[in-house]
């Protein structure tokens, strides 16, 4: 019975490492058999034992298959960079970094460093969400000395669950310092926007009485038959009304009215860090959701985008 209770508890244990779940799984299953319950310590005994055998499961689920050049990518995180005085993991592992064109491609850097080693994505399928997780998280915050001292079948399965969440993490960081960083585009195209209407204001304020004088003059000219040209000139010089309309025209503002029309001059900011979110990532969209045929230069896309989606979750 002991054989087949532990045998029936494996497949919970593949799920949850928790000892207090697996225990209280036993005592609900003997209940549901009508067993006689053992003493206590010898159901924990038994959850332990289940428990360790489902460990090494993971671990060789997670270990399967590596290619010795993986291998020797996942021991080289344990390694003393050159000149860093730190280990590679602990170095992948500082990416704290303020959103600034800058720090973009050294978090870029970081990404590449861990795609490098070559760890398929669908290894994180092989085992139970929670178990490699709470591997990459627990090891993730430990030196590199205990990691070197593991077992080689432990040591890769917690290095792989540790670049699994490597690259996720990273993954998010890239993302999060690209939405950020175009999101302080926006944020200075609005700022430049509200500063130049807030100078101009004064001027487009005179422009528009002079402009109500000019109408009434040109409304009184009509109702009595007079000459338009003659009213208008009643008002102001002929050569002082050119040098208004010009000057009206520089004032003017584009029909949309919004700082939009000036993210054209974000273009060079947005070449030092677009590019490499375009090199070294792929985005594939869901069929319903796939884009219209036709290209666009990117101002025109992003004016686009950001009327219908806000400058915050644009792209």
């Amino acid at each position: 019975m002991y054989r087949e209770i532990a045998a029936w508890l494996l497949p919970t244990a593949l799920a949850t490492d928790d000892g207090s779940t697996l225990v209280a799984t036993v005592l609900e299953e003997l209940r549901t058999r009508r067993i006689v319950c053992p003493p206590l310590p010898t159901i924990e005994r038994l959850g332990g034992t289940v428990r360790a055998r489902a460990r090494r499961q993971l671990w060789r689920r997670l270990a399967d298959g590596l290619t010795d050049q993986q291998r020797r990518g996942l021991d080289q995180l344990l390694e003393v960079r050159s000149g860093g005085g730190q280990s590679t993991l602990a170095w992948l592992r500082q990416t704290a970094y303020a959103a600034t064109t800058g720090n973009f491609p050294k978090l870029i850097d970081r990404l590449n460093q861990v795609r490098a080693l070559g760890i398929e994505s669908e290894r994180a399928t092989q085992v139970h969400q929670n178990y490699w997780l709470k591997l990459a998280r627990e090891r993730g915050q430990s030196t590199v000395q205990p990691l070197a001292e593991l077992e080689p079948l432990r040591r890769y399965a917690t290095l792989t669950a540790l670049a699994l969440d490597l690259t996720a993490t990273l993954t998010d960081e890239a993302l999060n310092m690209f939405e950020h960083l175009v999101g302080k585009l926006f944020k200075k195209s609005e700022r430049v926007h509200a500063e130049q209407f807030h100078a101009s204001g004064k001027s487009i304020n005179e422009k528009v009485r002079l402009y109500v004088q000019v109408g009434r003059a040109l409304i009184e000219a009509r109702s009595r038959g007079g000459d338009a040209f003659a009213a208008i000139e009643a008002v102001l010089p002929w050569t002082k009304f050119e040098s208004t309309v010009a000057e009206a025209q520089t004032l003017a503002q584009p029909e949309e009215f919004d700082y939009l029309a000036l993210l054209d001059d974000r273009y060079s900011s947005m070449r030092k860090f677009a590019p490499l979110l375009l090199e070294h990532f792929d985005f594939h969209a869901a069929p319903a959701r796939r884009p219209r045929t036709g290209r666009y230069s990117w101002p025109i896309w992003m004016r686009s985008c950001a009327r219908n989606c806000g400058p915050a979750t644009w792209w």
